[in-house]
């Protein structure tokens, strides 16, 4: 039984350590190596997944897509609240706005 906990604990680090490194390659190369790097993430999650919590390869497939969904998600919500905004032009009663001045729209709501 402590064999099998402290070979987990190694599967998960190894695994942890192979996303870092993959994210951090995928930041320095253009969009078609993203793309496969982005697969071997997932690929790294699905194994991960299965192998730690023991389930049939369709199982991990699908708690790794939903992890994969979420963590998306998340990193979606803090890029939208990192992004100002501020007026570019006014027409017709309605105002288009640029992202670059955080208070700009303040401004336009006061």
């Amino acid at each position: 039984m402590e064999g099998s906990r402290v070979r987990k604990v190694l599967v998960s680090a190894a695994g942890l350590l192979a996303l870092i490194v993959i994210q951090s390659l995928c930041g320095m190369v253009s969009n078609a190596l993203w793309l496969v790097g982005m697969a071997a993430a997932v690929a790294v999650m699905i194994f991960m997944t299965g192998y730690t919590l023991k389930l049939r390869p369709g199982m991990a497939v699908y708690t790794a897509a939903r992890a994969f969904m979420r963590a998306e998600l998340a990193a979606a919500f803090e890029g939208w609240e990192k992004m100002p905004v501020t007026e570019l032009e006014t027409f017709g009663g309605y105002t288009v706005y640029e992202l670059n001045d955080p208070t700009a729209l303040a401004r336009d709501l006061a």
